[in-house]
């Protein structure tokens, strides 16, 4: 059994062999306990996936983050709408694969 906790920014999360395995709601489970799962090797040196940040954008507040002021409402409540532009590059065709039919039911 190669299940194991990874630490992942402050906290830490189910792993395996050191590697984080994140959730997802998007990515069913079955009544079986069996899903897929994306792996992803990450990092520019390692030609993975890297993430792209959008700039230039209108109401920029930092890279890829737009901020526009959208009013006061009678009650004083101050609105924003706030948006998150991230594009990803594989740069090789194998820096992505799926396990199918893996077994998460059990830890």
């Amino acid at each position: 059994m190669y299940s194991q906790q990874v630490s992942l920014l402050d906290g830490s999360v189910a792993g395996w062999r050191g590697v984080p395995i994140l959730p997802c709601s998007k990515i069913p489970v079955s009544a079986t306990g069996t899903t897929s799962i994306i792996a992803m090797r990450t990092g520019a040196d390692d030609q993975g996936v890297i993430g792209l940040h959008q700039t230039g954008i209108p109401d920029e507040y930092e890279p890829s983050l737009s901020v526009r002021f959208m009013g006061i409402s009678e009650q004083a409540i101050i609105s924003y709408l706030v948006m998150a532009y991230y594009s990803v590059a594989v740069l090789t065709s194998d820096a992505l694969g799926i396990l199918e039919d893996v077994e998460v039911g059990r830890w």
